[in-house]
């Protein structure tokens, strides 16, 4: 949040993509309807939320720059305030019980560990 706070009272042009992998690897390690899954959906959703307040104050930020108090027009302000927040996944997770798992057949299981493997020798 401090990068983008200081882009924007420098107001520079940005494009900001932030990932986490969080909560796809405890989703997978824990299940979907997991406590530990729902504490770290909520702890995302208030840094979401922050982020959001932030991009909301960005206005009181762009007050603090040095370019504030020069003769910009108030349209050239607004349009260093216009912002866009996109929120998504890659995948979504769904609980499957064991009686409806596929077992894949073990030379594709095979193909596919070697598969993962990539280019750098480093799975995915």
């Amino acid at each position: 949040l401090n990068s983008i706070s200081k882009a924007e009272s420098e107001n520079i042009p940005t494009f900001t993509y932030l990932y986490t992998a969080h909560p796809d690897k405890h989703m997978h390690a824990l299940g979907v309807e997991h406590e530990e899954v729902r504490n770290v959906v909520r702890g995302i959703d208030m840094e979401i939320e922050r982020l959001w307040d932030e991009l909301e104050n960005r206005d009181k930020i762009l007050a603090r720059a040095p370019e504030a108090n020069s003769k910009s027009s108030t349209s050239d302000r607004n349009k260093r305030l216009d912002c866009s927040l996109v929120v998504t996944a890659d995948h979504g997770h769904i609980t499957v019980k064991p009686e409806e798992m596929v077992q894949l057949p073990a030379p594709i299981v095979d193909c596919l560990e070697y598969a993962n493997i990539g280019v750098l020798g480093k799975g995915r």
